[in-house]
């Protein structure tokens, strides 16, 4: 998403964050140095843990089990209170809440490419020339962990697609649990003044489209012939398509899915999306929220204007649709 895509509250501490620190060292050295709870790890026998000592034949000797405690495991400053021991917050320095425009941002769904199960969803700032495809380094933001996921809280919904995730991150306000909010206007003076050298991999679709199609030589050769005959372009293997919403008439039936945007004679590919579903281990069937696979049915010419009903030339699409 480039520059200024939206609007983000974060709060920021009045007066900085020393009153705090000092509270919360407090906190841990009366609370947390002798709890039962903030231990790395601890070996303990098989009757204080709570198992046999005996399991297929085979004798337990001692259990290592690692601390519950979320203040030892984030760092006490994290720790939604009260505590695993029951402790409350010792307190915050009071907040004021800022707004401001969204700083240039990648946001990303991580599919299984198998089973289609969502497996991740990202954010990140970074800003990205579509043209040169060369980009600055990544930067974290606020409401994401180490490895970019989001969090989303327990108040919010997972969001179905990219549209929701954008709206949702954006609406919701920064508490500077995960980022603070001093290191988040860093990184975003950062990006929106760091240049690398660096082409990234990758395909990019330019703004416009409704959903994408991305087709990779490996694993869907036959549509991958299909759309580098028709005159799109690869890059590293993967064709990029931005598709248009569409509702095609075929002999007075009427079927709803996307279009391509034109290639070789001005011809269009139109094709309807598969509701994926995939069993997990305990055999329960779960439908992937967000759509993985597609069927392109045939080639028909470019409407105009899009998104209008046209008529088949040929009978040539009737006959792919009903293969």
């Amino acid at each position: 998403m480039p520059d200024c895509h939206g609007n983000l509250a974060f709060t920021e501490s009045i007066g900085g964050n020393d009153d705090d620190d000092e509270a919360y060292a407090n906190f841990c050295h009366i609370n947390c140095r002798d709890c039962d709870y903030y231990f790395d790890e601890r070996t303990l026998t098989p009757e204080e843990a709570g198992v046999d000592e005996k399991v297929d034949g085979n004798s337990i000797i001692s259990v290592t089990v690692e601390s519950c405690c979320p203040c030892y495991r984030s760092g006490i400053d994290y720790v939604e209170f009260p505590c695993t021991a029951g402790h409350d917050d010792p307190g915050r320095a009071p907040f004021a809440g800022l707004s401001n425009d969204a700083p240039p941002m990648a946001y990303a769904i991580d599919v299984h490419p198998v089973t289609g199960e969502r497996l991740w969803d990202g954010a990140w700032m970074q800003r990205i020339n579509t043209v040169t495809r060369i980009g600055t380094q990544e930067f974290p933001t606020f409401n994401t962990y180490r490895d970019r996921s989001i969090c989303w809280g327990n108040d919010n919904t997972t969001p179905q697609g990219l549209p929701e995730i954008i709206e949702q991150a954006l609406d919701s306000p920064a508490n500077e649990d995960l980022l603070d909010a001093s290191s988040f206007a860093r990184n975003r003076n950062k990006v929106r003044s760091d240049v690398c050298d660096t082409p990234l991999s990758g395909s990019f679709i330019t703004p416009g489209y409704d959903a994408a199609l991305l087709v990779h030589c490996g694993q869907q050769s036959n549509a991958f012939l299909l759309l580098r005959g028709s005159g799109f372009e690869a890059h590293n293997g993967v064709i990029a398509v931005g598709l248009r919403r569409h509702i095609h008439e075929l002999n007075g039936q009427y079927l709803t899915g996307y279009i391509t945007q034109p290639g070789y004679q001005d011809l269009c590919w139109f094709l309807i999306h598969e509701t994926h579903a995939y069993r997990t281990c305990a055999g329960e069937e779960v439908l992937t929220p967000v759509p993985t696979r597609a069927l392109l049915l045939g080639q028909i010419p470019n409407p105009a204007p899009l998104c209008t009903s046209t008529e088949l030339s040929s009978s040539e699409p009737a006959a792919l649709a009903v293969n």
